[in-house]
């Protein structure tokens, strides 16, 4: 029988989820460990107590020293204390290989920003701006064609229907209202130096998600608001939000 694949499949499985695993292993080590030292405390006090007892009885009385009793008693904790290095052990690799796999998702990230804004460049250089906005509303149609919206969205009191390219996630605003919004959180990053991604959708009365609070700009790297019309499935205009240049991690450090 080969177990080859089975083993290639087990390794695949640990390597992926080796931080849930870790953090497991930290927090149930943690609890054994609080269990381990206390059982240990009990059955010290009480080899401590017989000891002493017993040199009451066959040494007149002759205390127990502080020395006697570490003799005596040190290796009911080893369990307990070797258990806690191992959760210890356990919780700072699960977060150093978050750390690292962090650092590789924001540099993959720069990595397609930058990618996409030379194609764009390369766009708008053999084919001209309206070339360039024609591709972009080509691509926000193929995002509303993907991902429609639903039925009963229903848009009201001069909204038009609106597309978050990031989240994919429909809202309904008035084009005047997001330029406002726009031209408010720009003289905020002036003010105060950033913004993120969970400020623009605060603003558009949209919920934050995962990882709104880690995206944003910075004065190195301005918000700007681009707009790209597309029609839904049924007819309905659409005009799907997007962000140029796109929000970047660790947008609180300049020159990142």
């Amino acid at each position: 029988m080969n177990l080859t694949p089975y083993l290639k499949q087990i390794e695949r499985f640990v390597t992926q989820n080796s931080p849930v695993i870790l953090t497991t292993v930290g927090v149930v080590g943690s609890v054994a460990t609080a269990y381990l030292a206390g059982r240990a405390s009990f059955k010290a006090s009480t080899m401590i107590r017989e000891e002493q007892e017993r040199l009451n009885i066959h040494d007149n009385g002759r205390l127990l020293t502080t020395k006697d009793k570490v003799n005596l008693v040190w290796a009911q904790y080893v369990p307990a204390v070797g258990l806690g290095a191992v959760s210890v052990v356990a919780i700072i690799g699960a977060n150093r290989i978050d750390t690292r796999r962090a650092a590789a998702l924001a540099a993959a990230y720069s990595l397609s920003e930058k990618a996409f804004v030379e194609y764009k460049e390369q766009i708008v250089a053999k084919a001209g701006p309206k070339k360039e906005a024609t591709v972009r509303d080509s691509m926000a149609q193929a995002r509303v064609d993907k991902n429609p919206p639903p039925a009963s969205l229903i848009v009201g009191d001069g909204n038009v229907l609106c597309q978050d390219s990031i989240s994919g996630r429909y809202f309904e605003s008035k084009i005047e209202d997001i330029r406002r919004i726009e031209n408010d959180l720009t003289r905020e990053i002036l003010d105060d130096g950033m913004v993120s991604l969970s400020d623009v959708y605060g603003r558009l009365g949209l919920e934050t998600t995962a990882i709104s609070d880690e995206l944003g700009w910075n004065s190195d790297h301005r918000l700007e608001i681009v707009i790209s019309t597309a029609l839904t499935p049924d007819g309905r205009p659409c005009a799907v939000m997007d962000f140029e240049p796109l929000p970047r991690a660790k947008f609180y450090r300049y020159g990142h």
